[in-house]
């Protein structure tokens, strides 16, 4: 796989999910991140956190926000929810240093 060129063809905004098998997409993600400050540009996501979180930190220290997803509650998951579940500008960022 050629990342700059995976980045390219799927273009921004981007989710990928299972990050921590695509280690190599970092360094560009990061230069991607670098020529453009806007939020939201890459969502990442992961399994295996202590593999994933040890690729962030090292790779993208200060670009990026951590969340913490919980698993669904049996309210959200039969749509019985009136409130808004997850709101992105509500996000509070923790920042890699």
């Amino acid at each position: 796989m050629n990342p700059r060129l995976f980045l390219q063809t799927f273009g921004k905004p981007l989710f990928i999910d299972e990050i921590q098998y695509a280690p190599e997409l970092f360094p560009y993600i990061k230069m991607e991140v670098d020529n453009d400050d806007s939020r939201g540009q890459y969502w990442l996501s992961g399994s295996q956190t202590f593999e994933l979180m040890k690729n962030v930190s090292e790779s993208l220290a200060g670009r990026v926000g951590i969340v913490k997803m919980n698993s669904l509650t049996y309210k959200e998951i039969n749509n019985k929810v009136n409130n808004v579940v997850f709101n992105p500008d509500e996000i509070k960022m923790i920042i890699l240093m």
